[in-house]
């Protein structure tokens, strides 16, 4: 009776686990995804199989699950997959590029077919730039879909950093002026 409610057990939390996790550790590709200054992915959640960057929610094809509970390891709560960001790319796509300027704690899925070297599978990364940045360098080849879930504004400056900046200018230009002028020669008669 005991041997039966530990298999019962282990046969629940097998089918109750995350969806789908794959057999290739996403930490291992962290460094894989690099920007021209540096930066590379800081955290990520799967690989887990298949393409799960749709909208699909059905027993036999639990990809909104799937990225709920990715996500939610990554500190980010999905909500409805068509308010995000989503490309294609093509399979020998080497740079990856939302067309908008990714900033702060960010956070993208990608999936790679089945050439690549994490098979046909799909990754949420994390990253925190620190600066904006328009693209990142995938390392990974055959990507095929990538969806931007969350990225921050670069930030603006405030007006009275606008007004020191415009006072600096003129400070400088004042300067400059000053130093210009032709010197005066002394003439003896």
């Amino acid at each position: 009776m005991k041997l039966r409610r530990i298999v019962g057990a282990v046969v629940f939390g097998i089918s109750a686990g995350p969806a789908f996790a794959g057999t290739v550790d996403c930490t291992n590709y962290l460094g894989s995804f690099t920007t021209s200054t540096g930066t590379t992915a800081t955290s990520c959640a799967g690989f887990f199989d298949g393409n799960v960057l749709d909208n699909s929610s059905t027993t036999q094809n639990p990809d909104v699950q799937t990225q709920t509970s990715a996500l939610a390891s990554l500190g980010f709560t999905f909500t409805d997959f068509n308010d995000y960001t989503k490309v294609d790319l093509a399979s020998d796509a080497t740079v990856l590029s939302f067309g908008t300027p990714l900033y702060g704690d960010t956070i993208i899925g990608i999936h790679f077919g089945n050439s690549s070297a994490v098979g046909n599978s799909t990754g949420f990364f994390e990253f925190n730039f620190t600066q904006p940045t328009s693209s990142i360098n995938l390392g990974i080849s055959a990507p095929s879909d990538a969806v931007l879930y969350t990225t921050a504004s670069a930030p603006v400056p405030e007006p009275a950093s606008w007004a020191l900046m415009l006072l600096g200018f003129a400070g400088i230009g004042f300067a400059l002026r000053r130093t210009h002028r032709p010197a005066r020669l002394l003439q003896i008669a």
